[in-house]
């Protein structure tokens, strides 16, 4: 499989990952903790989208990009993971 679709498939997975990953925290921390307002669950969110940039970062190293590729893989997966949610959380 060329590498450029590796990336594509790779970066989608993280995002939809990632957006699962933050949903679940938001409810376990809604669980502890009453989450009024719009904006309070989207901040909640958060940790988990920079932990899915992370692993987007550290993966991308791993299919054998380069630092500046693997940030942008990382980065790509934080901002459209952030975008998401926060369409999801404030509309």
């Amino acid at each position: 499989m060329p590498l450029m679709k590796r990336i594509t498939i790779y970066t989608i997975g993280f995002v939809l990952m990632t957006l699962i990953a933050a949903v679940n925290f938001v409810l376990f921390v809604g669980r502890l903790a009453p989450l009024r307002g719009r904006w309070i669950p989207f901040l909640v969110s958060l940790p988990m989208v920079a932990l899915g940039g992370y692993v987007g970062w550290a993966t991308g190293r791993g299919l054998g990009l380069s630092h500046d590729d693997a940030v942008e893989m990382g980065v790509v997966v934080s901002v459209v993971s952030g975008f998401l949610l926060l369409v999801f959380f404030t509309l």
